[in-house]
């Protein structure tokens, strides 16, 4: 019985610290710089740029942005690198109002923005490719 308790408490001590890690992704930080992490990590705030590979068709990255002023009412993007790589822009959180999706080549876009939420660029590959890696450079800026 001891011995289900510990693994009960051990388990939800887990759960509890992942939880806290969802929570920190909705902490400001200015940044306009290089992101160090190109998976759900906490708000970019202001304009920005980052890296990444994925590795399958199912992975995606997830970049959480927000303007730095209230007179910032556009969210623009632009990627580069393999032609396969998709972007999409999402309101709120990463199932939030779908604002677009773009082909790589379909960049530079721009976006209406409410500069009070948080915007989730979502990083993907096109439902076609073959498993492969797949690079990408993404760049926002708000104005």
């Amino acid at each position: 019985m001891f011995k289900k308790l510990a693994i009960g408490a051990l388990a939800t001590g887990v759960l509890l610290s992942g939880a806290g890690g969802v929570f920190a992704a909705e902490q400001s930080q200015a940044v306009d710089k290089k992101v160090s992490s190109n998976l759900l990590a906490s708000v970019n705030v202001g304009n920005g740029q980052t890296d990444g590979d994925l590795y399958s068709i199912s992975a995606y990255h997830l970049i959480p942005v927000k303007a730095s002023s209230s007179n910032q009412k556009s969210l623009t993007v632009d990627m580069w690198g393999h032609s396969d790589t998709k972007i999409s822009i999402y309101e709120d959180s990463e199932y939030g109002r779908l604002l677009g999706s773009w082909k790589m080549s379909e960049t530079p876009k721009t976006v209406s923005i409410n500069p009070n939420k948080t915007y989730y660029l979502r990083i993907g590959v096109m439902p076609y490719s073959q498993d492969s890696s797949w690079n990408y450079v993404v760049n926002w800026q708000f104005k």
